[in-house]
């Protein structure tokens, strides 16, 4: 039939078969697609989580105070967030008073045998054996490598460092040692102290840890560099604590 002569209906239905055919490739790409997402699932999932620890690490990077005056170390039965270690850096910061010299804070979630046995039975089961042993392997790779001498530690770790901290007699002078003393005079006890009290980010943290200062000449980072600047750092440290022992809430 002549097309002039056929109705709009018989074009519309003649356009519809035609097209027909190719009807079919909407389908056929969405399946495509569920299948090559459902074979690479675990594939896109690793891929999903590298993007995101990799954008953690950027922002944690330019987050931290890279360009603080005295660095820290905490180690010890808990886990500090970023927000804990912020907040401890400026309660730090305020006891010092004016020229105060700020504060960066690296943190080592660390539990000694004695710490595992006072934990509740259903606590100590979410203890991993290897990852506290890796932390305890981080917080050595630390020591080595980080010039931060002012140090918030656990008992059992400040135990194992006697040789390297310096005894507060040297801080304090003879015949001043603080009533907080612990340790033959190497260290203060946290729980002991106003600060416990006075500032909440700090109360968080277990009442026996231990404060102390290594010396410049244990830290393998500053043994053979540049001694006016290794002093300088022994100094602040002291410094900080001596404001420690003697802030009055």
């Amino acid at each position: 039939m002549p097309d002039e002569l056929k109705s709009n209906r018989a074009r519309v239905v003649e356009a519809t078969e035609s097209a027909a055919p190719d009807a079919p490739d909407a389908p056929v790409k969405s399946s495509r697609i569920k299948n090559f997402i459902f074979h690479r699932k675990f594939l896109i999932f690793f891929a999903a989580l590298a993007v995101i620890m990799a954008a953690f690490a950027v922002w944690n990077h330019f987050a931290s105070d890279k360009t603080a005056d005295v660095g820290a170390i905490f180690a010890g039965p808990y886990e500090l967030t970023a927000n804990d270690g912020r907040e401890i850096a400026a309660a730090l910061g305020e006891i010092q008073g004016d020229g105060a010299k700020s504060v960066a804070i690296t943190d080592v979630t660390w539990y000694s045998s004695f710490d595992l046995d006072n934990l509740s039975k259903a606590k100590a089961a979410l203890v991993d054996a290897t990852a506290n042993q890796a932390e305890l392997d981080r917080f050595r790779a630390e020591l080595t490598k980080s010039d931060a001498l002012l140090l918030f530690v656990s008992p059992q770790i400040e135990a194992q460092m006697k040789d390297a901290l310096i005894p507060l007699s040297e801080i304090f002078g003879d015949g001043e040692r603080p009533e907080s003393s612990v340790d033959d005079a190497l260290a203060l006890r946290l729980g002991d102290l106003p600060i416990y009290e006075a500032f909440p980010a700090i109360s968080e943290l277990p009442q026996n840890t231990r404060i102390c200062v290594r010396r410049a000449s244990a830290a393998p980072a500053l043994r053979d560099g540049d001694e006016k600047r290794a002093a300088a750092l022994e100094a602040d440290a002291t410094a900080i604590l001596r404001a420690i022992a003697l802030f009055a809430n």
